[in-house]
């Protein structure tokens, strides 16, 4: 979709996405009883919200629109892990983060490898965004929830390792701490970057 955004004007986008939504329309019209009717509109209401690129676009109807078709999928079908997986993404990008969890929880019982990994992620990105705020403790927090969920570099966008030290190391001058996450890297396919390593060894 977004190659054919990208070969088309933003009009003519809009009235193929409009066109869209009225087959999916009718087909949950036709069928109201089946998840995947609701679930293939949300996709549509997602994918608009996430490839709108025009200049102060409001994305939050298309988040609606996309979280209450995710929903009523998982009314028709509660073991719909996808559903799942979509409405998480959907509550964490509109700072919904508790219900994320929530959705990434239940993704989890239905999807394991999944649901570790939506996450370890959610949990990473909570944990810079109480970084950037220097809130010490609750990133320390969510950054070991993400290690507990068995991040790895290759699964996950948000790598929680280094931020952690970071703050053992260069905030709190926990060195014992340092070190413990050193060891815990072995198991892992992260990395503490060189320099506090340097730090650690000085320490």
């Amino acid at each position: 979709m977004s190659l054919l955004h990208s070969l088309i004007t933003p009009d003519e986008y809009r009235r193929l996405f409009g066109l869209a939504i009225k087959d999916h329309d009718q087909s949950s019209a036709l069928d109201p009883g089946n998840a995947e009717m609701y679930f293939e509109r949300g996709l549509s209401h997602y994918d608009r919200a996430a490839l709108a690129n025009e200049p102060d676009t409001d994305h939050t109807s298309w988040f609606d629109a996309a979280r209450a078709d995710f929903t009523k999928a998982l009314d028709r079908d509660p073991r719909h892990a996808m559903a799942y997986d979509y409405l998480g993404l959907v509550d964490e990008q509109t700072d919904r983060v508790e219900q994320a969890i929530a959705d990434f929880t239940h993704e989890m019982e239905l999807n394991p490898k999944l649901g570790r990994l939506r996450l370890a992620d959610v949990y990473c990105n909570r944990g810079n965004s109480f970084l950037e705020k220097k809130q010490y403790g609750p990133a320390v927090s969510d950054f070991e929830k993400s290690i507990e969920f068995g991040i790895d570099a290759d699964g996950c966008s948000c790598e929680p390792y280094n931020p952690l030290a970071y703050i053992y190391i260069d905030v709190m001058r926990n060195y014992d701490k340092g070190w413990e996450l050193v060891r815990r890297t072995k198991d892992s396919r992260n990395l503490i970057a060189p320099e506090y390593m340097e730090r650690l060894k000085k320490g």
